[in-house]
């Protein structure tokens, strides 16, 4: 199967850089036109349905009645996307086959997202967000890296947010297993942070994972931009496992966006040797009186089997989920008015999904404590990943002129009972988009102060 990649990111990136169009406006526009490149076919009425009279005759005017600038617009996008690719980052559109069939369920999904690495991961859903404190307890540090290593090895991608403590074992852990793992960024992808992790982002893109993020090149940083990136960090994932945190942590932000995007959230109890750690209090919170008993699980006693199990009845729901609200677009999707200008109708967008397997009985919130003994190996201390720069081969980074990915159509996602095989990798491909970012007016930050500015508003 061919998709063609560049077009809407270079529309959605265009429509982002005009006056008064934010992240929001955008993002309606890419969910109600059936074809961004097809948007100057569209009459003054036609838009103002879809955003309102002010925005919808503004929009129109700038297409029609203020050509040239519509012009230097698309040049710019044109441009901005080229960049983009010589730095091995690929713009995603919202509209793309590429884009993460989970992150599309939330209610803010970024209008475009950055990758750089194997794109083809970003494609799965059995995804599981291993998330905590940037200055945790030898023994939380340890269940971070071990769960995440385990759930490696039945096939599921760790995602995380690349930041120290917690996150760095999580992308670790899931490395050590050989498995595949997911950094989202809260800056653009030209900035690894904290920089002393620039070493561990290298081996992540190495090992065929990726680095993502919701700003373009050279988009400055925003205070409330480490929040933000932890809507992304549960919305990948059918599932959020907190490892430690206090009740004011970053993380917290993170389990918020869980529940609200219909998100699986499983604690593992603290572990009785430092039970009353203040790294926990979080924790405690969520499984004794938040969220209507979080389930939760010891870590030294894990059954595998009924945790994956309660992953893949989370994953059922949001793939029926998905199901049912292409349905509905399909349905409600406008057609133009009148033709302002003679472009071919493009084929319409694949509405395949994958196949579901509908759950049999009701999902069961709160999960008594797992027991079966954890594996008795003691991993070794966190230590840096080696320091080596992946030398990236084109299977994973196409050259500029590639325009069209191909993907075969078995890749589709057919959920299984068999917990520990039911997940089967992407093939390693990448893919060019047109460069898109947005262009929301925001209060900036220097570099300097993303340090201070990331304690305070998402401090895990």
């Amino acid at each position: 199967m061919h998709i063609k990649l560049e077009e809407d990111v270079l529309y959605l990136y265009a429509l982002s850089l005009l006056k008064g169009f934010g992240v929001q406006t955008v993002l309606r526009i890419a969910k109600g036109l059936p074809s961004l490149s097809r948007i100057a076919q569209f009459s003054c009425d036609d838009l103002q349905g879809l955003l309102g009279p002010s925005l919808g005759k503004e929009l129109f005017q700038n297409i029609h009645q203020r050509p040239d600038k519509w012009k230097d617009v698309l040049e710019r996008a044109e441009n901005d996307y080229a960049r983009h690719l010589e730095q091995d980052i690929f713009p995603i559109a919202i509209t793309s086959d590429l884009y993460p069939p989970l992150l599309k369920l939330i209610p803010d999904p970024p209008p475009i997202l950055y990758a750089k690495g194997n794109i083809a991961l970003l494609h799965t859903t059995n995804a599981v967000a291993i998330i905590g404190t940037r200055e945790p307890t030898s023994g939380g540090l340890f269940v971070a890296r071990h769960l995440a290593s385990q759930l490696a090895q039945h096939n599921y991608t760790i995602v995380s947010g690349l930041a120290k403590g917690i996150d760095r074992a999580a992308h670790e852990g899931a490395l050590e297993a050989k498995g595949k793992t997911v950094a989202v960024f809260g800056t653009s992808l030209e900035t690894v942070y904290p920089a002393e992790h620039r070493s561990l982002a290298a081996s992540i893109l190495a090992e065929s994972g990726v680095l993502i993020s919701e700003l373009a090149l050279g988009q400055r940083g925003f205070r409330t931009a480490f929040v933000r990136r932890d809507r992304i960090q549960s919305g990948l994932s059918l599932a959020i496992l907190p490892i430690q945190t206090r009740n004011d942590g970053g993380t917290m932000h993170t389990v918020h966006f869980a529940r609200t995007q219909n998100r699986l959230v499983v604690c593992p109890k603290p572990l009785s040797t430092e039970a009353h750690a203040l790294q926990y209090e979080g924790i405690r919170t969520l499984i004794n009186e938040g969220w209507e008993k979080t389930p939760s699980f010891a870590p030294q006693h894990v059954s595998y089997e009924k945790l994956l199990s309660l992953f893949q009845r989370k994953l059922h729901e949001l793939l029926d989920e998905r199901e049912r609200r292409e349905e509905s677009k399909m349905e409600k999707l406008p057609s133009p008015k009148t033709s302002r200008i003679s472009v071919p109708t493009s084929p319409q967008e694949s509405t395949e999904s994958p196949k579901v397997i509908r759950q049999q009985e009701p999902f069961e919130s709160n999960l008594e404590t797992i027991q079966l003994p954890l594996i008795d190996s003691v991993l070794s201390s966190t230590q840096d990943t080696p320091q080596v720069l992946h030398e990236v081969s084109e299977s994973y980074f196409p050259s500029s002129q590639i325009l069209l990915w191909e993907r075969e159509s078995s890749e589709s996602v057919t959920p299984s009972t068999n917990l520990a095989t039911s997940q089967t990798n992407p093939k390693n491909q990448s893919n060019p988009r047109k460069k898109s970012g947005t262009s929301k007016k925001r209060k900036d930050v220097s570099l300097k102060q993303l340090e201070v500015l990331d304690e305070q508003t998402s401090q895990r």
